[in-house]
């Protein structure tokens, strides 16, 4: 494999997607300048905010505002032609069509072919919207044999159910071995963190522009931001995200 298309996807709104595709984007972009972001949600295109990011929107929706899943295959050539990395915002309306494309298309098998690796992004959260990520990760991996990466997300609370771990479940256990790292967000506090990376992100800002010399934002919000930046940094440090190897 020569290239990685990073997928983040999960059927529940509002599980972080796009912050992970954001923050993904932004780590791949340090180490991989000719970083393909592509934006596929029909709904709500956050991820096409950061203008730093040079984000390419697909429009999903026909004249009757339906899915058209033809319309993959154009992202399918941008992925073949791009000579880099990619990674892909899927909204939650398009879970299901893009999961039926990946499964029933042989896509995954092209890509492979052509030296494409696809790794899944896929967002946990606590609470009681638990089991609906939960299965949206299930799904994932018994309808593709793609590796994934899990993002345990606590702002609704804990990722465990009735004590246990969502590590430790049976659907995470099971498929372990295809699992090539686990990322935990941490349920900063709202009032502080929360509110610097609200801003931040309403701002279209990215990391480095947050954080450079010139940045109108204060002294304290720039140490908190630096601190999540450094957290989220140094945990994908550890985890193969493309063929060059674990991050820097």
């Amino acid at each position: 494999m020569n290239k990685t298309v990073h997928m983040v996807m999960n059927g529940k709104g509002g599980c972080g997607k796009s912050l992970i595709a954001s923050l993904l984007a932004q780590i791949l972009a340090a180490q991989t300048p000719d970083l393909l972001c592509v934006d596929v949600d029909p709904t709500n295109r956050t991820l096409s905010r950061f203008a730093a990011l040079n984000v390419h929107g697909l429009e999903l929706l026909d004249a009757t505002r339906q899915i058209n899943p033809r319309q993959f295959d154009t992202l399918v050539e941008w992925l073949l032609d791009h000579s880099g990395d990619a990674v892909i915002d899927n909204g939650a309306s398009g879970f299901v069509p893009l999961l039926a494309y990946l499964s029933r298309s042989g896509v995954l098998e092209l890509l492979r072919e052509h030296g494409v690796d696809v790794l899944l992004h896929v967002p946990i959260i606590g609470g009681e919207s638990l089991d609906d990520t939960a299965n949206g990760f299930t799904a994932l991996m018994e309808e593709t044999d793609a590796d994934a990466v899990v993002w345990l997300n606590p702002f609704f609370g804990p990722v465990e159910r009735d004590g246990k771990r969502f590590v430790d479940s049976p659907i995470y256990t099971d498929v372990a071995h295809r699992v090539r790292g686990v990322v935990n967000l941490q349920d900063w506090d709202r009032a502080t963190y929360g509110q610097d990376l609200a801003d931040m992100r309403a701002a279209g800002l990215t990391f480095a522009e947050a954080l450079a010399p010139n940045s109108t934002l204060g002294a304290m919000p720039r140490h908190r931001l630096h601190k999540v930046w450094n957290d989220i940094a140094g945990q994908l440090a550890g985890i193969r995200l493309n063929h060059q190897g674990a991050t820097a």
